[in-house]
């Protein structure tokens, strides 16, 4: 025999199977694909709702009958399972790779909710007298603001004399604008908006 030969045959494993007095021959290839093994997890394995899987740190091995490794591309890994739509303790990613499958767990959370802070604010209703006569004091009835949020949301709040900058009936004016400020005392930040009235003989 020669040495070809015999390197083919240590190649191969021979499996008799005896059944019912019948011997059949299996031969298995030492280099067939027998399994894939997860040797180290992402480095990522908690997200939020809606944040896309990464996969930096992951490293998947294949290995044959024989034993022999070989490193995956992780463009060649088909990866199933990740639902980035909700929440979850314990979500299960399979990677597979040529017809085996392994598997790793990840976290999903929903995003931590943020305080909403005051963006801005604008004219909600106009006061209900708009035309003053010299001396007049300022009338604030009916005028209110709207305090806008960073979540889109907004509060009014009726416009009090200490928000008011700028009145002045002591001369005619047929368009006196008035100053509204308003102070975050949370931040320090002052917004403003203002309306027009008219000061008149």
């Amino acid at each position: 025999m020669t040495r070809k030969k015999i390197l083919i045959i240590s190649i191969i494993v021979v499996v008799l199977f005896v059944s019912s007095g019948v011997t059949f021959l299996v031969i298995k290839n030492r280099n067939t694909l027998d399994r894939i093994v997860i040797e180290s997890f992402p480095y990522k394995t908690t997200y939020y709702v809606e944040e896309e899987l990464l996969l930096d740190g992951l490293q998947v091995t294949s290995y044959t009958r024989g034993g022999k490794g070989t490193k995956i591309n992780h463009n060649d890994l088909e990866i199933v399972g990740f639902d980035n739509s909700v929440a979850s303790d314990s979500l299960n990613i399979v990677v597979k790779y040529r017809g085996k499958e392994a598997s790793f767990q990840v976290i999903i959370e929903n995003r931590p909710e943020m305080t909403p802070y005051i963006i801005g604010i604008e004219m909600n209703t106009q006061p209900t007298k708009t035309i003053y006569y010299i001396g007049d004091e300022i009338d604030l009835r009916g005028a209110s603001i709207k305090i806008l949020y960073s979540n889109d949301k907004h509060k009014v709040l009726n416009i009090i004399k200490s928000y008011v900058y700028g009145f002045d009936s002591s001369l005619p004016n047929e368009e006196l604008v008035i100053t509204i400020n308003y102070i975050d005392y949370e931040t320090g930040n002052t917004f403003q908006t203002n309306f027009t009235v008219a000061v008149v003989q």
